[in-house]
């Protein structure tokens, strides 16, 4: 069994949707705009600006990803989690701007255990990750990195109606994982909300 210990962030003007009043008592890792000091990593860090957005979300991050032939630059931050758990849920609000272009695809949040595989690395005995991305036009696809992908850079699930990222408007996302509970047991699952 593989158990989550990290949780992968890709930082896409994501927000905090809640006061600390409002958490429930089963978060194992928690971090928001209004009482940590979080932003301050590394030159990575392309922030464009920090300001208060006024209710319902207070303080958020407002993330700049300028046009590149080869890609934005990459705006990443690992957080180990303090205890071993089997499920998980990651539950994040995002609004992308009203002049934002989908072009190929980009990427969010994600989880990741053991070894954490990512980055078309090959497959690891212990190691998984799943992430969220939109695709162009906003279509979403939720990408795994299991032990038996088929891809590369691992297998994308696409939605099962015609949902799409709109510009200009907040997303609240829960994006749910859960082990299997024995290694020779397939009963695991991954679930976007």
């Amino acid at each position: 069994m593989r158990a989550l210990n990290r949780c992968l962030c890709v930082i896409l003007s994501v927000i905090a949707s809640s006061t600390v009043e409002s958490y429930t008592d089963h978060a194992i890792f928690r971090q928001n705009f209004e009482t940590d000091d979080l932003w301050a990593f590394d030159d990575l860090i392309r922030i464009q600006d920090y300001y208060s957005g006024g209710a319902p979300y207070g303080h958020i991050l407002r993330a700049s990803y300028p046009p590149d032939p080869t890609g934005s630059p990459r705006i990443t931050e690992e957080f180990n989690l303090d205890e071993v758990a089997t499920s998980a849920t990651l539950s994040f609000d995002v609004k992308l701007h009203s002049q934002f272009e989908f072009v190929k695809g980009g990427k969010m949040h994600g989880l990741g255990g053991g070894t954490t595989t990512t980055g078309c690395d090959p497959i690891e005995p212990d190691g998984w990750s799943v992430r969220l991305m939109w695709k162009t036009d906003g279509v979403p696809l939720v990408y795994v990195y299991h032990q038996r992908r088929v891809e590369t850079c691992g297998d994308g699930f696409y939605p099962e109606s015609d949902f799409r990222f709109q510009r200009g408007q907040w997303y609240r996302i829960d994006l749910q994982v859960k082990m299997n509970s024995a290694p020779n047991v397939e009963d695991g699952k991954t679930v976007l909300y």
